[in-house]
C-alpha cells in the first residue's frame, strides 16, 4: 500500500520526481566503485568470474532497491500524519481490527478540496458516527458525506472522504437577548 501511495504521490505532486536525481549519481558512483574494487582486490583466477557476476548483480540491484525505498518513504511520510489523526478520532474498540490505511491522497485542482481514500475494517456506520471527531482531529470540514470507494463506489473496505482545511463553526441561528 505504501508503494502504491508513493507512486500516486509522484503523479499528484510532480516536484517529488526530483528525488530520482539521487538515483542516477548513486548508480554512477556504484559502477565507479565496482571498477575500483576489481582493480584493487587480487582475486584467485578460479573465483574471478563468480566475483564479477556477483558485483554486476549488486550494481544492477542497488538502483532498484533505491527506487523501491524512495517510493516507500514517500508513501510513509504522506500517510503518517493522516493515519495518526484517525487513530485519535476512533476509539480503541473501533481500532481492534486495525487502523485505517491511507491508500490515496490527492488535491482537486483549483480548489482547496482534498480527497483521501482509506482501506479500513471499520464499518461504514462507525465512520458516519465518528464524522465530527474525525473532522476535529484532522482540523477539516467535510465537503461531501463519507462514501464507499472502489470502481463503482461499492467496496465496503475502501472509505473516501472529501475535505477542506479548517473547521466550519456550527450555525446557531440568530441570537437574541431577551433581557435587554
Amino acid at each position: 500500500m505504501r508503494l502504491k501511495l508513493g507512486f500516486n504521490q509522484l503523479i499528484h505532486k510532480p516536484i517529488l520526481n526530483l528525488l530520482w536525481l539521487l538515483v542516477c549519481p548513486a548508480t554512477v558512483i556504484t559502477i565507479i566503485l565496482k571498477n575500483k574494487i576489481i582493480e584493487v582486490i587480487t582475486i584467485p583466477q578460479i573465483i574471478e568470474p563468480v566475483f564479477n557476476i556477483a558485483l554486476n548483480i549488486f550494481v544492477f540491484l542497488i538502483p532498484i532497491i533505491m527506487i523501491f525505498a524512495i517510493l516507500e518513504y514517500i508513501g510513509e511520510l504522506t500517510a503518517r500524519k493522516d493515519e495518526n489523526k484517525l487513530m485519535v478520532a476512533f476509539s480503541a474498540k473501533d481500532l481492534r481490527n486495525g487502523c485505517p490505511i491511507l491508500i490515496n491522497k490527492r488535491k482537486i485542482r483549483a480548489t482547496d478540496v482534498t480527497v483521501r481514500e482509506f482501506y479500513s475494517n471499520i464499518p461504514y456506520d462507525v465512520w458516519i458516527e465518528k464524522k465530527e471527531a474525525i473532522a476535529d482531529a484532522m482540523n477539516v470540514h467535510f465537503i461531501e458525506e463519507i462514501q464507499y470507494g472502489g470502481k463503482s463506489n461499492n467496496n465496503g473496505k475502501i472509505i473516501v472522504i472529501k475535505t477542506a482545511k479548517g473547521r466550519k463553526p456550527t450555525n446557531r441561528g440568530i441570537l437574541y437577548d431577551e433581557e435587554f
